[in-house]
């Protein structure tokens, strides 16, 4: 078993691109349409 902050893990209803978006819309100057162009582009 091995134990996770559930504020510091990934949510299992989301998909992880969805994730990385919100992370890159919250921390760059990217828009959405950017953010999820850069998604696609690295994932």
């Amino acid at each position: 078993m091995i134990f996770q902050k559930p504020m510091s893990s990934l949510n299992p209803s989301m998909t992880c691109g969805k994730q990385v978006q919100e992370i890159l819309l919250q921390y760059t100057n990217l828009s959405k349409t950017e953010s999820k162009l850069e998604v696609a582009k690295n994932g």
